[in-house]
């Protein structure tokens, strides 16, 4: 209110080049509101996980509290980026980010909380969800290939626990037997036999 348009954002810009992945998104409904008969998936690229991103904004010249101003801003745009995230698809772990360093109009920096290394590629559940259970199916097992190095990241080890418990079930007795024949999937993954 009182300091409205105090802050100026310039945006986001990716430290490196991203790298790019492909998703779908397939929708069950008609524009008219009806399921749909045939389904037709929709693809789209994404950013893959990693990337880091600078958020760039700056207190308006003359502003008396700027340095005050500049704190909270990195604040709240820290707890939003990593709690709410910004975009489509929130739900499915898109545009969450996670804190490394936040920077101020001196240049200052400091760690927010979170070490990098105990950042996940797996958010939420939802994101486990969409990029391991749905792609461990017999028509999708190739593209599950490229998880693969992302669960073998330390930082990921409670999303490796989880599939390997999800594994273990005796309804993926199938899935179990299609992954070992795979020579990229390692097979120390699967429970051991009795």
């Amino acid at each position: 209110s009182e300091h409205a348009g105090a802050i100026v954002f310039v945006g986001a810009f990716p430290k490196t080049v991203p790298s790019l992945g492909l998703d779908i998104v397939n929708p069950h409904r008609n524009t008219d509101g009806r399921d749909k008969s045939t389904l037709t998936p929709n693809c789209f690229l994404c950013v893959e996980p990693g990337a880091e991103w600078d958020f760039i904004f700056f207190a308006r010249p003359g502003e008396p509290d700027a340095e005050e101003l500049l704190d909270t801003t990195s604040r709240w745009l820290v707890e939003a980026l990593s709690t709410q995230g910004i975009g489509a698809k929130t739900a499915s772990g898109y545009g969450r980010f996670v804190p490394l360093t936040v920077g101020n109009s001196s240049g200052a920096t400091s760690n927010v909380g979170k070490a990098a290394a105990a950042v996940t590629d797996y958010a939420n559940e939802a994101t486990f969800k969409n990029r391991v259970l749905e792609k461990l199916t017999p028509n999708r097992l190739q593209e599950f290939e490229k998880e693969i190095p992302f669960l073998r990241k330390p930082e990921n080890a409670e999303a490796l626990v989880k599939l390997k418990e999800w594994l273990a079930s005796k309804e993926r007795k199938d899935l179990r037997k299609k992954l070992k024949e795979k020579a990229w999937f390692p097979t120390d993954w699967l429970p051991a036999q009795p």
